[in-house]
């Protein structure tokens, strides 16, 4: 069981990621508030924090040391906090998901980051055309790895040089895994494979 706190100071907001993260297999909410200092309960696995509101990762830190971070916001609210998604990644921030994502990404991002990995979720992500089972979605174990990596929010270049592989080769690598889950962009191709837990 994945035990998550919410912190948001709009009270409308932070009950429809409550809603949302309950209705989620192994995902438990253990506590809520508008601040980090007024959320109570159990100490969390990962903490969902708003990147609209006044967000003090300083904060978070000292109090959870331990938990993952997903940063949860507007387009707007992300460009604002760091400008890209490697710069909060790299400022501690475990998953960034941009609100004009579905609330599926959201429920893919607390999994992947109480896994120990990263996830990156933040152009829109248009429902798969048919359904999830009905897919041919055998992953090699290389598409596994560059969806992963991409996941970890690398560019193709990178992806090339941590895995051995020429850039050709890794865009012939995502060009398949995303055929295959029937995903139109980078992003929607991590998330479906997340939801699908084939990464």
């Amino acid at each position: 069981m994945v035990l998550v706190a919410i912190v948001d100071d709009q009270p409308l907001m932070r009950a429809g990621i409550v809603s949302c993260l309950e209705e989620a297999d192994g995902i438990e909410v253990v506590g809520e508030g508008d601040r980090v200092n007024d959320v109570t309960g159990r100490p969390p696995d990962v903490v969902v924090l708003s990147g609209d509101s006044d967000v003090d990762l300083g904060a978070m830190r000292r109090r959870w040391s331990q938990a993952a971070l997903v940063l949860y916001a507007s387009s707007a609210g992300l460009e604002g906090a760091a400008g890209t998604p490697e710069g909060l990644l790299a400022s501690g921030v475990a998953a960034v998901v941009a609100r004009e994502t579905s609330s599926a990404a959201l429920v893919a991002a607390v999994r992947a980051v109480a896994a120990g990995r990263t996830y990156v979720a933040l152009a829109p992500i248009a429902a798969p055309a048919t359904d999830a089972a009905a897919r041919d979605c055998t992953l090699t174990r290389r598409e596994r790895e560059v969806l992963q990596t991409v996941a970890d929010g690398l560019s193709n270049s990178d992806i090339a040089a941590r895995l051995a592989i020429s850039e050709h080769t890794v865009k012939s690598h995502l060009h398949q895994a995303m055929r295959k889950l029937e995903a139109d962009t980078r992003a929607a191709a991590v998330h479906h494979a997340a939801l699908q837990a084939l990464i």
